[in-house]
């Protein structure tokens, strides 16, 4: 299901093959990482921080 949540097709994931399932799933947690890196990026700028301040 969760893979299903996150963009693989239904029919992709009933004919997996438990291999395929766990490099999908790999894939998706993955993306689920960047992401949550990313978000923490832009939060960090709203509270003032961010890799484009100089700090001298």
């Amino acid at each position: 299901m969760r893979l299903i949540m996150h963009g693989v097709p239904e029919k992709l994931v009933k004919h997996a093959t438990p291999d395929q399932l766990m490099i999908m799933l790999k894939i998706v947690t993955r993306d689920m990482d960047q992401q949550a890196i990313i978000n923490a990026n832009h939060i960090g700028e709203l509270f003032g921080g961010g890799s484009n301040q100089n700090e001298s």
